[in-house]
C-alpha cells in the first residue's frame, strides 16, 4: 500500500526496506510474535530492490579480509581510483575548493616525516580530485 496522508501506529519492530533482508527481517520478528511495520520508499508497482538486480544472488562470505577485498573492489575504476557519494565528497571537500564532475576518489598511502615526536609513519589518505577557481587540483583527507 503506497500512503501519502498522516499515520499515526504503535508497533514492535519497523523494518526499512522492502528487499530481501528487510523481508527475512520482517518474517523472523513476526514469528518471534512482534508486530511489525515495513516501510518502503518505491510504489509497489515500480519497486526495484537491489536483490531484484542481483537476480536473487547474495553474498555470505566466510573470510571477512576478502569480503572486504571484494567490496572494495565494487567501487574501484582502476588501480587507486573509487567512485563513491557526490555527497559525501562534497562534505570532505574545504570551501572554496568545488567537487569535479565524476565522483571519484584515490586512496593512498602516505609516508609521513619524522615530526611531532611520533617519529616516521605511514597513514591512509584520500586524495579527492577538485577545482579551484577553475584550476584542477587535489584535496588530502586523512
Amino acid at each position: 500500500m503506497y500512503h501519502e496522508a498522516g499515520f499515526d501506529k504503535t508497533v514492535d519492530v519497523i523494518v526499512v526496506g522492502f528487499g530481501d533482508a528487510g523481508a527475512v527481517a520482517a518474517m523472523t520478528a513476526h514469528d518471534a510474535g512482534a508486530e511489525v511495520l515495513i516501510i518502503e520508499k518505491q510504489r509497489a508497482d515500480a519497486r526495484r530492490p537491489n536483490s531484484r538486480f542481483s537476480g536473487g544472488l547474495f553474498i555470505s562470505p566466510g573470510d571477512v579480509d576478502a569480503a572486504e577485498h571484494y567490496m572494495l573492489q565494487l567501487y574501484r575504476i582502476n588501480d587507486d581510483m573509487y567512485e563513491t557519494d557526490p555527497a559525501l565528497i562534497r562534505e570532505h571537500l574545504p570551501e572554496p575548493l568545488e567537487p569535479l564532475e565524476q565522483p571519484l576518489v584515490h586512496y593512498e598511502w602516505i609516508k609521513m616525516p619524522v615530526s611531532s615526536g611520533f617519529g616516521s609513519y605511514t597513514e591512509s589518505g584520500m586524495v579527492i580530485p577538485a577545482r579551484l577557481r577553475g584550476e584542477e587540483r587535489e584535496c588530502i583527507h586523512m
